[in-house]
């Protein structure tokens, strides 16, 4: 029964992080109106990718809220039929997001590094706002997901000695 804790506490985890990126969602709001409402053509830039940013903590916040704890319970009664079949399924499962997070982590950060190019590369102030917002969205996305790949590591490691002591 130390899987189910295990699952249990991974889950907790990203019902966690699904309300903290919700929580900074809210907070964004302010910002998405004054950038809004501000008449500086770099704030203007930045509309955008706050809105983007918004978007996408919004999204993915509410599906590991959402997702995550269905997923457990379903997990949880498949594990009484057949416990091996479900730690393999559930490692693989693992290992795959793994490697997706490790590709959405490269990702981010040459993202950032192209936006911060870009932001000294423009001269329209409106390009630079656009570029320090793309270089902020990403630093935030690169942030998030290293949380979360953090804690599937976490979980994959537990269940990597699971799967090879059966």
């Amino acid at each position: 029964m130390e899987f189910l804790q295990q699952l249990h506490n991974w889950t907790k985890g990203e019902v966690t992080q699904g309300r903290g990126m919700l929580a900074f969602a809210i907070l964004l709001l302010p910002v998405i109106v004054i950038v809004i409402k501000n008449t500086q053509t770099l704030q203007k830039g930045m509309t955008i990718p706050i809105i983007l940013l918004f978007a996408v903590q919004v999204g993915y916040g509410s599906y590991l809220l959402v997702s995550r704890t269905k997923q457990k319970e379903q997990t949880e009664k498949q594990f009484q039929q057949n416990q091996q079949q479900v730690i393999t399924a559930e490692l693989s499962k693992a290992e795959n997001d793994s490697r997706t997070y490790t590709a959405l982590k490269c990702a981010w950060g040459a993202l950032t590094a192209v936006s911060v190019i870009g932001y000294f590369a423009f001269s329209n102030d409106y390009y630079k706002g656009l570029s320090l917002g793309f270089a902020g969205m990403f630093l935030a996305l690169l942030y998030t997901d290293t949380l979360l790949h953090q804690r599937l590591s976490l979980y994959m490691q537990y269940l990597q000695k699971l799967a090879e002591s059966k």
